[in-house]
């Protein structure tokens, strides 16, 4: 999510603007998305895992030698850059778009008055994409409502996507069904799985169940197809930079998140 809509805003942005992009896992597969006009400059960064104090130092360290005119940061999993922008390098706006399964039923404490005190009371403009993250951020975070800024993730269908339908010439008498998602457990592609095999063993129609994406779950996914014996009509599309060409081809798309 992030990524893409990073690429997207680079893309739109064009060749005024250069990016120094930081990930912290230093995997830069999204930039093979990238229009040929963004200058951008991937920098890896040697992250210690749960050593908090010493990623600081290091973040610290590299703002101060670039000077970015704005910094921002993505999530949770990003948060050591808001302490490490503390007192202040540069102007920083943070985005969330959500929880991970550790936090899917409830906020941990110690995330909560970390953002409560790198984002709220370090003064940071946090932009969220719902409502109810709105809602998160203003009450259980206490950050204060001028810093929170509600944007819609917007949905651009498209004119390519009719032309895309139009030459798609798959048998009428299958059911196309599609997901496009990455294969982690809060994206709960499993019950997916059993829905269309459920689905499979009642429909008039013949049925196909079209996977786009990967990640970590990708085999127990692909075992419990066969499990269930739809194996044969479950594909698996593996990571695509085109998603479009899939979509083009489904008859309905699927959302099985949590």
């Amino acid at each position: 999510g992030a990524q893409a809509r990073f690429v997207q805003l680079a893309n739109a942005l064009g060749a005024d603007y250069r990016h120094v992009v930081m990930a912290m896992d230093n995997c830069f597969d999204a930039g093979a998305r990238l229009s040929r006009d963004v200058v951008w400059e991937p920098m890896p960064v040697p992250v210690t895992k749960g050593s908090a104090l010493a990623n600081r130092r290091l973040f610290r360290s590299i703002l101060r030698r670039i000077q970015p005119d704005l910094l921002l940061s993505y999530n949770w999993g990003a948060i050591e850059w808001a302490a490490a922008n503390l007192p202040r390098v540069c102007p920083q706006v943070h985005v969330e778009d959500g929880f991970g399964p550790d936090e899917a039923h409830g906020q941990l404490p110690r995330r909560v008055w970390a953002r409560r005190v790198l984002l709220g009371l370090n003064g940071l403009q946090v932009v969220v994409a719902s409502r109810n993250l709105e809602s998160l951020a203003r009450g259980l975070w206490k950050i204060p409502a001028r810093q929170v800024r509600f944007v819609r993730n917007g949905v651009d269908v498209p004119e390519a996507l009719e032309g895309l339908r139009s030459r798609h010439t798959a048998s009428p008498a299958v059911l196309r069904i599609g997901t496009v998602a990455g294969l982690r457990p809060e994206k709960n592609i499993a019950r997916l799985i059993r829905a269309f095999a459920q689905i499979t063993a009642q429909s008039p129609y013949a049925c196909q169940l079209s996977i786009v994406g990967d990640g970590p779950l990708r085999a127990d996914l692909q075992a419990l197809a066969c499990d269930l014996g739809v194996d044969g009509t479950v594909e698996f599309t593996g990571y695509s930079t085109n998603p479009l060409a899939h979509l083009a081809t489904f008859d309905l798309f699927a959302l099985s998140s949590d």
